[in-house]
């Protein structure tokens, strides 16, 4: 046994009748067969423990500017005994400002709509969406621990299976459901006998990292999308090179109509634009297009989870699943309790404390950066002068003037950043983990901070150039 526990699949004396039901197993092995299934392509990928399906959509994209004129002004005030004494003063200010509305058209991976802009007859983006981006975690992966394989002849083929000292266990979905730590998405691309093809000059010092199948294996995908052609089927997706697969957008004649006529309401029937001259050589806005990566480890993996015998496979020993973890947090019956699933899956081989320490490590990178983020972010909101939040938190946003600028202390400014901080930190402490003494403190805090911003709160004040005109 390992600490922890967890029993040692990769020797070869491992008995998988001894291991119960619930206990915590690791090993590691370079044998293993597994393969992910697209049902709505009907594609296969052999060999892969995880396949992402990543869509981009050609959309219109509204780029809103606004360029104005500096204009000068004349202020006079009075100061002085009586008012007996005037200065006279020029400022510059914007003035004859025109916004204007630039289009790009390109591949986005989300949808944008398109009836917030300011022609959206000429820059229609239609929102069809029938192959979302989605990941798929393979159902039949098998891993193989210990001992070694024997070559049987079968007729004038030669095959492997595994001996009798060989433990071999199906791997859950679940354990699959962050993916493999370490190993790359590699991009599948599908090329004649899943040859690579020979790179140009400039691109054979950059390592290729795409994977190359045979396209064969897209034989029944053409045939049914011929098939599905017959029926007017508008979704139909073909290969077209890259790793890509295209489908067109094809308007219906209403809808041609109907946009044409919306054009003509909204004066841009004959609004052509040189960008409209490469509308050949560019996608039509509501093309759809995707591929796909996997994740297909090439070295040894280690696996780290626990024993189930749910199997309703003859063919394996049991199962391997995530284990069950449950963490009590705070007092009271049933409160501040959360339950979480540990399944990991590593490339390479590595002992249980190393798989620990890593995820650790991964999960406190990924923590530090949110609360930096989170922080940039609260200090950027209270130094903001003329912030429609803190104006309407202050019920600043009522003042008739609009050259009302806030003078905020330094200790107000820091008070009020740490109240944000500590408020949205904590209550997200305790969405996840539950109520504890940690959560409880950084809300405490922030309710502490938020008393003295409501003690001496921003005072709202007056530009030099409004009290001047005030004063005259």
């Amino acid at each position: 046994e390992l600490s922890g526990g967890a029993h040692a699949l990769s020797q070869s004396k491992a008995q998988p009748n001894a291991l119960k039901e619930g206990s915590p197993v690791h090993g590691q092995t370079k044998r293993y067969s597994a393969t992910t299934y697209d049902p709505e392509m009907d594609l296969r990928i052999h060999s892969s423990f995880l396949l992402s399906r990543k869509t981009e959509y050609c959309q219109w994209e509204e780029i809103r500017g606004q360029s104005c004129e500096k204009c000068t002004r004349t202020v006079s005030s009075s100061s002085g005994s009586g008012g007996r004494e005037r200065t006279t003063t020029t400022e510059t200010y914007d003035c004859n400002c025109v916004t204007t509305f630039d289009y790009i058209k390109s591949w986005k991976p989300y949808r944008i709509n398109s009836i917030l802009f300011d022609q959206p007859a000429a820059h229609h983006n239609p929102q069809r969406d029938p192959m979302p981006s989605k990941k798929f975690l393979s159902k039949d992966a098998i891993v193989d621990f210990g001992g070694g394989r024997r070559k049987e002849m079968n007729g004038d083929a030669a095959a492997t299976a595994p001996t009798s000292s060989t433990v071999r266990a199906h791997l859950a979905p679940a354990m699959l459901r962050n993916g493999i730590r370490n190993t790359r998405q590699r991009t599948i691309k599908w090329v004649r006998n899943g040859i690579p093809p020979v790179p140009p000059f400039y691109a054979r010092w950059i390592p290729d990292r795409n994977r190359y199948d045979d396209s064969n294996d897209l034989f029944h995908i053409m045939n049914n999308n011929k098939n599905n052609s017959n029926n007017s089927n508008d979704d139909n997706f073909m290969y077209v090179g890259d790793g890509y697969f295209f489908s067109p957008y094809k308007a219906s004649n209403t809808e041609r109509i109907f946009k044409y006529f919306m054009q003509y309401l909204e004066g841009t029937l004959l609004d052509w634009q040189i960008g409209d001259l490469l509308m050949p050589i560019s996608c039509e806005a509501g093309d759809i297009r995707f591929r796909y990566t996997v994740q297909d480890p090439l070295n040894s993996i280690s696996i780290l989870g626990q024993v189930s015998s749910s199997s309703l496979s003859t063919s394996v020993d049991f199962d391997i699943e995530p284990i069950k973890v449950s963490s009590h947090s705070g007092k009271g019956t049933g409160r501040g309790r959360s339950e979480a699933e540990v399944g990991l899956v590593h490339e390479g081989i590595h002992s249980v404390q190393d798989m620990i320490i890593a995820e650790d490590r991964d999960s406190l990178y990924k923590l530090l950066i949110f609360r930096v983020i989170l922080l940039l972010w609260s200090i950027w909101i209270t130094a903001y002068r003329d912030n429609i939040l803190i104006k309407k938190l202050f019920r600043l946003h009522q003042l008739e003037s609009h050259s009302t600028n806030l003078r905020v202390l330094t200790p107000t400014r820091i008070a009020l950043t740490l109240c944000i901080w500590c408020g949205l930190v904590g209550l997200t402490w305790s969405k996840i983990w539950g109520i504890d003494l940690d959560s409880s403190m950084l809300v405490f805090a922030s309710v502490i901070f938020g008393l003295y911003v409501h003690r001496f709160p921003p005072q709202p004040f007056l530009s030099g150039n409004e009290s001047k005109m005030k004063n005259d």
